[in-house]
Order: structure tokens, then C-alpha cells, then sequence
């Protein structure tokens, strides 16, 4: 499972394959951490459509749907469908993750095993 992101981090214009993209990287300097998500997510929607750039798929993502963040999210948010929250990848890289409220995700994926011996 993965943990939260300890620490603060920023919201910048970075690239993936050529195109610019809105990403989450570590400032510790920046405004936000693992206590203001939401407010992280709605500054990374006002950026993007100010800047007309996407979201990173990598920074900003729902693991139970497997897609990234969109901006009617932000709605499903409110309802208490999700709750944001911001974790560390496998690399300890930030990144904002929509999670079921209750409901723990492995990192990866399992497989069952039978001892035979």
C-alpha cells in the first residue's frame, strides 16, 4: 500500500513525451501537503485551464477507475465519494490520488499461492 507523502510540494509545468503537462513535485517551499489535498486539486484545475495544459497522468490519478483526475471530479469530491489524498508513488514521488473513503489499495497487484510442501 502506499504511503502518504510526507512533506510540502508545489504544482509546475513539466513534460511527458514532448507535451507539457501540470505536475506535483517536492518544494519545501511549497504551499501544499498531505493535509490540504483538496485544495492542491482545485489549484491544479485553475492552472491547467489558465495555462490550457493537462493534468499528468502520473500526479493525478483515481486507482479504483484507472484514469486520471478530471475536473467533474471535483464534484464526486464533495458528494464524499472520494477523498483526496496525497501519497507516495513507488519512487517516493508525490502524487494525488481520489481514493474510496475506507477502502485500502495495494500498490500491487497479488497473486494467490497454495503451499504444496
Amino acid at each position: 500500500m502506499s504511503k502518504k507523502f510526507k512533506g510540502n510540494v508545489g504544482i509546475g509545468i513539466g513534460t511527458h513525451k514532448g507535451a507539457k503537462v501540470i505536475k506535483i513535485k517536492r518544494n519545501v517551499d511549497g504551499a501544499f501537503n498531505s493535509e490540504n489535498a483538496k485544495e492542491l486539486l482545485v489549484k491544479a484545475f485553475e492552472q491547467s485551464k489558465a495555462k490550457n495544459v493537462p493534468l499528468f497522468c502520473y500526479s493525478f490519478y483515481i486507482p479504483s477507475e484507472e484514469r486520471v483526475i478530471e475536473q467533474s471530479d471535483l464534484k464526486l469530491i464533495d458528494e464524499g465519494k472520494f477523498d483526496p489524498v496525497l501519497q507516495a508513488d513507488q519512487w517516493g514521488n508525490p502524487a494525488l490520488r481520489l481514493m474510496e473513503p475506507n477502502k485500502k489499495y495495494s500498490s500491487k497487484k497479488t497473486n494467490s499461492f497454495e503451499w504444496l510442501a
